[in-house]
């Protein structure tokens, strides 16, 4: 929802997802990058762009490009670097993503001289869970807080997502 919603300005369930045949024709040659781009602005994206994703081609209105290939991972995957394929391993220094992801973000914004847009969308929201080695133990004595609506499913207000992990 957050891709579909900051790339076109619509709700996931106006556009019906963030991949496929649908998003590849109709909604990715409309997104926030396409626009901006078409109206002077050098635009970036870095990081993961949808959960099938395929690295193959760079969507319409980026000038600057870092998608992950597939979902969200940390590390031993594939990025697609303005067209170029580009793998990667488990070597923290050369290969933690949200590291790539925020030094080409940073890279980009302090290096374009035009008006940009930069969209960084890091993994961590999803499993896996890789903290950088400097943070794994930062919150080890702590605990989630789980109330009421922790993992619960089923519920009529919940995302659609969310109501089929019934």
């Amino acid at each position: 929802a957050v891709v579909s919603t900051l790339s076109t300005g619509f709700d996931n369930t106006v556009v019906n997802g963030c991949d496929g045949p649908n998003w590849d024709m109709n909604v990715a040659p409309n997104s926030m990058g396409k626009r901006l781009h078409d109206m002077g602005y050098k635009t970036g994206m870095f990081g993961k762009y949808s959960n099938n994703y395929n690295g193959k081609e760079v969507p319409p209105g980026w000038d600057e490009w870092m998608g992950l290939k597939g979902n969200s991972v940390y590390y031993n995957y594939t990025l697609n670097r303005n067209g170029k394929e580009e793998k990667h391993g488990d070597n923290y220094q050369n290969d933690y993503l949200p590291e790539l992801i925020l030094q080409a973000g940073i890279k980009f914004m302090t290096e374009t001289k035009d008006p940009w847009f930069a969209y960084l969308s890091f993994p961590t929201a999803h499993e896996p869970f890789d903290a950088a080695p400097e943070h794994q133990n930062q919150f080890k004595d702590s605990t989630p807080t789980k109330d009421a609506t922790y993992n619960k499913t089923g519920d009529d207000t919940k995302h659609w997502y969310t109501r089929s992990r019934e």
